[in-house]
């Protein structure tokens, strides 16, 4: 999504920085407080636990049947609901980035006609997947992680180690200690997801 955003501040907002803060603080402080809050609410094993959920054919309408029964409230599940809705902004998210990609991949024009080819590439083959294996959407995003701690953690930490070490006033030495932490934490990630896609 980085391109639009560029193209919407017009690449020339001198809070570039914070617009980027607050676009990945907000994100990791809701799905924390999601994370924390189900995690909590529910038993690990047992009827209406973590292991049936994750067990059952549709995941997201077991999560609310449990957590509707736990709490004995209706009105507990209408919230849940409300709040799963929030997977239509990485929805949006993932596709405003793809289309993105097309775009510049293909050297589409910026026509009616660029766009469309863009976005049928974008669309087409998540749907026909969906159709053809319903259950995909898991391990797709094991894939997706994967994926992007290369593309956003990394590529960018290994390219700034490079720059450092050809003596780039942009960047300071100081900031080795995080990027070798950024690293460590990437390949936590995608050890993590490996062992869950081996083991499930």
């Amino acid at each position: 999504s980085i391109p639009a955003i560029l193209r919407y501040i017009k690449k020339t907002n001198p809070n570039i920085f914070v617009i980027f803060a607050w676009g990945v603080t907000i994100p990791l402080i809701l799905y924390s407080l999601w994370i924390f809050t189900i995690s909590g609410t529910l038993a690990s094993k047992g009827s209406h636990s973590l292991e049936s959920i994750s067990k059952a054919h549709d995941g997201l309408s077991s999560l609310f049947e449990a957590i509707s029964h736990i709490t004995g409230s209706n009105f507990i599940k209408y919230i849940v609901v409300g709040f799963g809705w929030c997977m239509i902004t990485s929805l949006l998210g993932v596709s405003l980035g793809m289309f993105d990609f097309f775009m510049e991949t293909f050297s589409y024009r910026k026509t009616k006609f660029g766009r469309l080819k863009a976005s049928l590439w974008t669309f087409v083959p998540p749907i026909v997947l969906l159709i053809f294996k319903a259950n995909i959407f898991v391990s797709a995003l094991a894939f997706a992680a994967i994926s992007l701690s290369f593309l956003a953690i990394i590529m960018p930490s290994l390219s700034a180690w490079y720059l450092m070490s050809k003596n780039n006033k942009i960047f300071r030495y100081s900031t080795k200690p995080l990027l070798v932490l950024s690293l460590i934490f990437s390949c936590l990630i995608i050890i993590a997801e490996i062992y869950n896609l081996i083991c499930h």
